[in-house]
């Protein structure tokens, strides 16, 4: 979560916005979206963001220091819990949301 918040907060500028929403389906599968109004990413790059070490050209221009391994990282993670994380976004400026689902009964 640290991971995904974090780079939300990075590419959203000062008045914009992050959300955070859970929600359990029928007590099977809690659901974590992290949405945010920042950068966006152009849809191209979207296969290629659970890569290590990889950074969208806009990420790259924010200055943020950032390294690439967030979201692998968290996928990683996610995977080894059984879930899945994805990632959307209409492109650039429209703000990106990362959706993970893990399975409440183990």
């Amino acid at each position: 979560m640290g991971n995904v918040v974090g780079n939300a907060l990075n590419c959203t500028g000062a008045g914009g916005h992050v959300k955070v929403k859970a929600t359990a389906n029928r007590g099977q599968v809690l659901a974590i979206s992290i949405a945010d109004d920042g950068i966006g990413m152009d849809p191209a790059d979207l296969p290629n963001i659970f890569y290590r070490f990889y950074r969208t050209g806009q990420s790259r221009g924010l200055g943020s220091g950032g390294t690439g391994l967030g979201l692998a990282i968290t996928r990683a993670i996610v995977d080894v819990h059984g879930g899945t994380v994805n990632v959307k976004s209409a492109g650039h400026g429209m703000g990106s949301t990362v959706t993970i689902r893990l399975s409440l009964n183990g």
